[in-house]
């Protein structure tokens, strides 16, 4: 068996997922990121409706992000984002967690097995995401233990590792709900961090 492969089994199974139809949670973020962009309170609390199959997400307070809805021109130049950005930002990355590993298998993503229990990740140009090349680190088990991007929307400079802390079963799917996101090769400082409660799923 693959990477993965162990992957999709460690985190519920394909066959599970594919039988979802929506994830709602309540997204709380912290750190330094968004209030540098203006939108610190905007990002506090919000409840999401993601789609676990497509890129679409609805959040309370926020507004909707869509793979319909053209990416905001010139996020990473703007000192302070509108809620449009945010929205987008937030959309994609909250879809981007949630789906994976399984968005790997369902939408063409190139995948290549490197030492270290890594995959490097390719996507398309279809798929709103921080960056086109980012790499997933496993743990023993095949669960998601980190993934290292560069978070292109805010600028070349952020260069990231975003840290999984805690994961938590649901009806048979394993979701990371905590996580921390520092500059890749620091400590810190917390850019986001993010916690994910109150998790429901309906198929």
């Amino acid at each position: 068996m693959g990477l993965l492969d162990a992957a999709i089994d460690a985190h519920g199974g394909l066959d599970r997922w594919r039988r979802l139809r929506s994830i709602e949670a309540t997204v709380r973020c912290g750190g330094i990121a968004f209030p540098m962009k203006g939108q610190g309170e905007a990002a506090r609390c919000v409840r999401a409706a993601v789609d676990p199959h497509r890129p679409r997400a609805v959040l309370d307070g926020l507004g909707e992000f869509s793979d319909q809805v053209p990416r905001p021109a010139g996020m990473a130049r703007r000192l302070r984002w509108t809620r449009d950005d945010l929205a987008h930002f937030a959309g994609y990355a909250l879809w981007n967690y949630l789906a994976m590993p399984f968005l790997i298998a369902e939408h063409d993503v190139g995948v290549r097995e490197l030492p270290r229990r890594r995959l490097r990740l390719t996507f398309p140009p279809g798929i709103p995401t921080h960056c086109r090349e980012q790499t997933l680190w496993l743990s023993e088990q095949a669960v998601i233990e980190r993934l290292d991007y560069t978070a292109d929307p805010i600028g070349p400079w952020a260069r990231a590792r975003n840290a999984c802390l805690e994961n938590r079963r649901v009806d048979g799917l394993l979701f990371a709900v905590r996580r921390r996101v520092v500059p890749r090769g620091l400590p810190g400082p917390t850019l986001v961090s993010i916690a994910i409660d109150d998790i429901q799923l309906a198929d």
